[in-house]
C-alpha cells in the first residue's frame, strides 16, 4: 500500500505560491517547494510530474479560491462586499517585489492557452459576481461597472508596484471609493 504524502494539496499549492512570491516564476522549482514541505525533491516530482503540471494546479487552485470568494461575496451589501473583496486581494502581495513576481507569473500563464483559459475563467467568474452585486444594488450599467471594478484589481496593484506609496490595501480601497462615488455624482 503506497504511503500517503506528509502534506496535502492545499499545503503543496500554498508552498508553491510562497516560493513564487519570493522568487518569481524563474525561481519556481521543485527544490524550494520540497524544502518548504519537508519532503524530497524526487517525491514531490513523482506527485507533480512537471513544472507545467504544477502551474496548471496552481491556476486550478486559484479558480477554486475565486469560487470561494464569490460565494462569500453573495450575501454582502455592495460597498461592504466590494471593500471586503479588495482587502482580500490586497493580502496576496505584502510587498511590491512579491506583486511583481505574481504579475510575472500571470504573464507567463497568459502565453499558454490552457493556463490562459484558467485566468479567463477566473476573470469571468469574478466579473459576473461583481455585476450581480451591482445589479442587486440597482446600479446603472452594472456589467460595464463590474468590468471597471475588476480592472482596478489588476491595474491598481501594478501602479502600486511602480510607485509604492502607503499600503496596497489603501491604494485599492481608494480607487474603489472613487468608482463608488461616481454614482452619487450623476
Amino acid at each position: 500500500m503506497p504511503r500517503r504524502p506528509a502534506y496535502d494539496h492545499e499545503q503543496l499549492i500554498a508552498a508553491a505560491y510562497d516560493v513564487l512570491r519570493a522568487h518569481g516564476p524563474a525561481g519556481l522549482s521543485l527544490r524550494p517547494i520540497a524544502a518548504r514541505l519537508g519532503v524530497s525533491q524526487p517525491a514531490l516530482f513523482k506527485r507533480i510530474g512537471s513544472k507545467r503540471a504544477l502551474l496548471m494546479e496552481m491556476q486550478r487552485w486559484a479558480v477554486g479560491k475565486t469560487r470561494l470568494l464569490i460565494a462569500a461575496l453573495r450575501g454582502r451589501e455592495l460597498r461592504d462586499g466590494l471593500r471586503w473583496l479588495f482587502r482580500v486581494y490586497a493580502r496576496q502581495a505584502r510587498s511590491p517585489r512579491e506583486l511583481v513576481n505574481l504579475v510575472a507569473f500571470s504573464a507567463l500563464c497568459l502565453e499558454d492557452p490552457r493556463l490562459r483559459a484558467q485566468i479567463e475563467l477566473r476573470d469571468r467568474l469574478l466579473t459576473g459576481a461583481v455585476a450581480a452585486l451591482l445589479r442587486r444594488a440597482e446600479w446603472p450599467r452594472a456589467p460595464a461597472t463590474a468590468r471597471a471594478v475588476v480592472a482596478l484589481l489588476d491595474g491598481v496593484p501594478l501602479r502600486w508596484a511602480i510607485q509604492p506609496r502607503g499600503s496596497l490595501e489603501r491604494a485599492l480601497l481608494g480607487a474603489l471609493d472613487v468608482v463608488l462615488a461616481a454614482r452619487s455624482t450623476r
